[in-house]
């Protein structure tokens, strides 16, 4: 009896070690907690113009990011370029291989060396930037990206969040308005 519990321990602690590095980053999920937007140096709505992911090796590794461009349309908060490179750590789930673009988002960034990202949770492990010549986007450890679909009253209330009002409920995940719509002639 004893014997098969070792053998499972050690099937579990063998299929662990062999699973990508991002896999094991997080213990748990955090949650996405809109009040992180007051950490952000920068607030932009506007396309998606480039997406790059750039990986060192064949195995995905904790020192993979990837290059937002952002076309930008509108500042909530900060200053930016018409034009802003923003470097996306993510460690809780990989940065994709590919993002729509041309697609309206609202995306928070903030300084490398700055105050930093958000911290909760059991697995609040922030990594060091990735390019300290540019912005990162906004993400607590574990928990979803700061990268937001566009929806005019998203950019509404996030503008109030700002200024410290009080905002209703309102799914930032779908603006509000729109469940994600799925275009597969717009992939990079």
């Amino acid at each position: 009896m004893l014997d098969k519990v070792i053998r499972r321990c050690a099937m579990v602690f063998i299929g662990l070690a062999a699973m990508p590095d991002t896999a094991l980053a997080c213990i748990d999920i955090a949650p996405f907690e809109i009040s992180d937007i007051s950490s952000a140096d920068l607030v932009v709505a506007g396309e998606l113009a480039a997406y790059a992911k750039v990986s060192h090796g064949g195995r995905r590794g904790l020192s993979d990011y990837a290059i937002l461009t952002v076309r930008v349309q509108s500042t909530l908060k900060g200053e930016a370029p018409r034009m802003v490179q923003l470097t996306w750590d993510n460690s809780t789930f990989s940065e994709p291989e590919m993002m729509v673009l041309g697609e309206k988002v609202i995306v928070a960034a903030v300084r490398p060396g700055g105050a930093g990202l958000p911290l909760r949770g059991p697995s609040a492990t922030v990594l060091s930037a990735p390019r300290p010549d540019k912005m990162q986007v906004l993400q607590a450890p574990c928990a979803p990206a700061f990268i937001l679909p566009y929806s005019a009253q998203s950019e509404k209330n996030l503008r109030a969040i700002l200024r410290g009002e009080p905002v209703g409920e309102f799914n930032f995940h779908t603006g509000g308005e729109r469940l994600y719509k799925f275009d597969s002639s717009r992939w990079l």
